[in-house]
């Protein structure tokens, strides 16, 4: 396996990992929702399981959108070396960068809602 396809292979394991973890953190934040919609408010116990479960995943995805960024920067790297890039595989720097600028802006609305929901819960 050449550079380019492990860095794509990566690239595209962290895109699935991130997806499974997202559609999970998406769970646990309809939950909380209905929770906090609810006329009964959860017990300290329920919500700090909930807690526990919300930044667990929160904390994984952070790690994930990390290593997402590298695979993205491998990728910059290789377009830049000047090696033979097949059609398929093309992708320019621009998209790149902006993926990568995407991908840090979701880290930081991630902290910050990790934050909101240890507020709410906590």
């Amino acid at each position: 396996m050449n550079k380019l396809d492990l860095a794509w292979d990566t690239f595209y394991f962290y895109t699935e990992e991130i997806s499974d973890y997202e559609a999970q953190y998406f769970s646990n934040t309809k939950t909380i929702k209905n929770l906090l919609k609810s006329e009964n408010f959860p017990q300290k116990d329920q919500r700090k399981r909930l807690l526990n479960k919300s930044n667990k995943c929160m904390d994984s995805l952070i790690v994930l959108y990390k290593k997402q960024i590298d695979a993205i920067s491998d990728l910059i790297e290789l377009n830049k070396s000047g090696i033979e890039i097949p059609p398929e595989q093309e992708i320019d720097n621009t998209s790149l960068c902006s993926l990568k600028n995407i991908t840090a802006t979701l880290i930081e609305e991630m902290r910050i809602h990790k934050s909101e929901i240890k507020d709410l819960l906590g």
